[in-house]
């Protein structure tokens, strides 16, 4: 029986845990490696679950699904190391696995642009369960909230803020919003849109500090 070992536990490594079970399974002895202690959701609904805690369709293969297809599964570990020659796979947690076949699937991690203040309670990224868990918890006695991102994500992300009643502003780096998607015009037009909305926008600035005042409130500084 071929051994496969899937480091990643996201989207991408429980999608091709999916495909590889509607093979000859009998063949295939699957293990599924993943920082979190949960199963395979659909990371793009992260921020509409702030709104709603009961999304349809956010799990995509939960552990009872792992189960019922007898992959095994490291879930809240962390793969450490790999040795090549003896094929074997070392966690966090010092579980040793062995490997016919070893796929990485660890997506990607958010880009956060260099400047000092990142370290601060206040401020995070949303990629995964436990950041939401942060900002639900930070949100309770906070109004006012800066998205630094005008892209895709970061506007998705506002419009659920704005429906639960935050005061928004979001930074951009360039002139227009989702400038990889949208050309100016329409980029503009949205712009306009989303103010109308009560939405600020700080465009074609860069952030560089974040500086916690002694009244616990943010200051940003841009250049």
């Amino acid at each position: 029986m071929k051994k496969i070992v899937i480091i990643g536990s996201g989207m991408a490594g429980g999608k091709l845990a999916e495909e590889l079970t509607k093979q000859n399974s009998e063949s295939l002895d699957i293990t599924v490696i993943g920082e979190e202690p949960v199963g395979n959701y659909d990371r793009i609904k992260l921020s509409a679950l702030l709104l709603d805690e009961d999304l349809e369709n956010f799990w995509l293969n939960d552990l009872e699904w792992y189960q019922d297809q007898n992959i095994t599964t490291y879930l809240g570990e962390k793969a450490v190391s790999v040795d090549k020659k003896s094929k074997k796979v070392l966690t966090d947690k010092n579980n040793t696995i062995d490997y016919d076949i070893l796929v990485f699937a660890t997506g990607s991690k958010p880009i956060i642009p260099k400047m000092s203040g990142t370290d601060l309670e206040e401020v995070n990224v949303l990629r995964n369960l436990r950041d939401l868990d942060k900002i639900k918890n930070l949100l309770k006695n906070k109004n006012d909230v800066l998205i630094i991102g005008g892209g895709l994500l970061g506007l998705e992300l506002a419009d659920v803020l704005l429906k639960i009643g935050k005061n928004l502003t979001i930074s951009h780096l360039t002139a227009t919003l989702m400038e990889v998607q949208l050309a100016p015009e329409p980029a503009k037009y949205l712009e306009k849109l989303l103010s109308q909305q009560g939405i600020r926008f700080i465009m074609n600035t860069y952030v560089t500090d974040i500086i916690k005042q002694a009244d616990q409130k943010l200051l940003i500084t841009y250049k």
